[in-house]
């Protein structure tokens, strides 16, 4: 997708017709009210919530969201939903709402394929960034992480060889395999010198020494990267 300015993190709520748009003029929220009109005729994928404390967070992802897909002239008729499902108990469980935070999609899938695999793993990686970001000082830890953005095409296209590396070490105690988005964490993208996107850096917090980080230059395919990755685990053995 095109570039596109940074989002404000002012969320700003003004009413549209049936809906409210947040500042991205297709991004909405949507209540029992307005759902079935807003959804009806146009392509749309709705973000349900049943966490209170997680709202706000993702009311700027989606923002965020919303504004690079108008950016781009193959997604402008894309319109983003999110439903408080803590308000909204009874558009939730006819919708089959079964998790705290669900993407459902209404309209032509097909056409959309890549875009829910990563927006799914995009909202995947918010509800683990603070996770991640403990890690960073964690003595001991070892990790190996891609730091991206949502306007990025490169990223959209490394972001689906990157869940085949998450994969391949979900269950190794010896490495935390995650992805960072650097539109929200601008400062740990910048600390670890990954304000080019895409950029992999592999990071190792000696207990007893100072932090090391590596640079990940090879290409971005999973078979390489989780060759790199296995290497460097046994180089800092």
């Amino acid at each position: 997708m095109a570039r596109l300015l940074y989002f404000s993190f002012l969320v700003l709520l003004v009413p549209l017709t049936s809906a409210f748009y947040i500042s991205a003029q297709n991004s909405f929220i949507l209540t029992s009210e307005n759902f079935t009109q807003a959804t009806a005729g146009d392509d749309y994928f709705v973000l349900f919530i049943e966490d209170p404390e997680s709202h706000n967070k993702f009311l700027e992802l989606w923002d965020e969201v919303g504004q690079v897909s108008q950016a781009e002239e193959s997604s402008k008729h894309l319109k983003f939903g999110i439903v408080d499902c803590h308000k909204e108990r009874v558009l939730c469980q006819v919708n089959q709402v079964t998790k705290k935070i669900q993407l459902k999609f209404f309209g032509n899938k097909n056409s959309w394929r890549g875009l829910t695999t990563f927006l799914e793993s995009t909202i995947a990686d918010v509800l683990r960034e603070d996770e991640l970001i403990q890690m960073f000082d964690q003595p001991g830890a070892k990790l190996f992480v891609l730091f991206k953005v949502i306007y990025c095409p490169y990223c959209k296209e490394t972001m689906e060889e990157w869940l085949a590396v998450m994969d391949h070490f979900k269950n190794d105690p010896n490495l935390h395999v995650a992805s960072l988005d650097c539109t929200r964490h601008r400062e740990h993208c910048k600390r670890f010198d990954a304000l080019k996107f895409p950029r992999m850096r592999f990071i190792y917090n000696p207990i007893n020494g100072k932090q090391i980080v590596d640079k990940y230059e090879g290409d971005r395919n999973a078979a390489d990267m989780i060759e790199y990755a296995k290497l460097s685990v046994k180089r800092f053995e």
